[in-house]
């Protein structure tokens, strides 16, 4: 028995037959070249939107204090000297009590504001006891964060000084802060 092979089965130098999906060379090779260009497009979008305004802001925070720089990166420019407001007027050894955690900010959360304000005592309000939570901390002399709506402003008043910082934040103090 010999040894015959049908040479109709394999491919001929230059046959298309092997690229997929009905493909000629040239129309891979196209297809190719616009994939490629839709990557380098991207690239610069991303580029030019994300990745140098991130690095822009980064070369500039570089020479701030870590707990500054945190805070500008965590919420921007408004955020740090928002927490630089709070740590010039809220004594150390005080307790503050921040806002129930919807909506999800920096300063709702607990270990945040932990971070940001040490070695003060953070505690906050559950979103169904707000009312309770600030009459407790009238009598107890906590400094309340004020954040938009929280807390109501008509009960903080009643026994607390509000500092403002800003349209819609500050902090309402058990009693008159000299700064």
């Amino acid at each position: 028995m010999s040894d015959v092979t049908d040479s109709s089965n394999r491919l001929a130098p230059g046959k298309d037959t092997d690229i997929p999906f009905g493909f000629d060379r040239l129309s891979s090779r196209i297809l190719i070249a616009l994939v490629i260009i839709a990557i380098v497009f991207q690239l610069g979008v991303v580029g030019a939107n994300y990745i140098m305004p991130t690095l822009i802001s980064i070369s500039t925070i570089g020479d701030l204090a870590a707990r500054e720089r945190a805070a500008r990166l965590l919420g921007g420019d408004e955020f740090a000297e928002y927490i630089k407001f709070l740590r010039e007027r809220i004594p150390e050894d005080s307790r503050v009590i921040i806002p129930p955690r919807p909506p999800i900010r920096a300063y709702t959360h607990v270990g945040i504001m932990q971070y940001f304000l040490f070695p003060r005592e953070i505690h906050n309000c559950g979103v169904d006891e707000v009312e309770a939570c600030v009459e407790r901390a009238r009598e107890s002399q906590f400094y309340i964060l004020a954040i938009q709506d929280f807390p109501p402003k008509a009960l903080a008043r009643q026994q607390t000084v509000y500092i403002p910082f800003g349209d819609a934040l500050g902090v309402f103090a058990p009693e008159p802060i000299s700064h």
